[in-house]
């Protein structure tokens, strides 16, 4: 890990992450803010895939929970697919 000057043991036993995210925390999906960074549970009730004009794969799914849908969507990620 040359790119975070991470060479020896002890660089790696004395690194610490700069920011840490705490995904346990879930948002309603009717509270969604737009900017945010936010974790859902739900569940996906459908996924559909296209091609953009410039010939990009362009994933859609509709996420699903007790309170509502949001619609998201995955840019040139053809793996998540299988």
């Amino acid at each position: 890990m040359e790119f975070l000057n991470l060479c020896t043991v002890r660089d790696f036993l004395t690194y610490f992450p700069r920011a840490y995210e705490d995904r346990s925390v879930f948002t309603p999906v009717t509270q969604a803010k737009i900017g945010e960074k936010q974790t859902f549970r739900g569940h996906l009730s459908s996924i559909s895939h296209r091609k953009t004009r410039n010939g990009r794969l362009l994933i859609s799914a509709l996420l699903t929970d007790k309170s509502g849908s949001l619609e998201i969507g995955w840019f040139n990620q053809p793996y998540l697919l299988q």
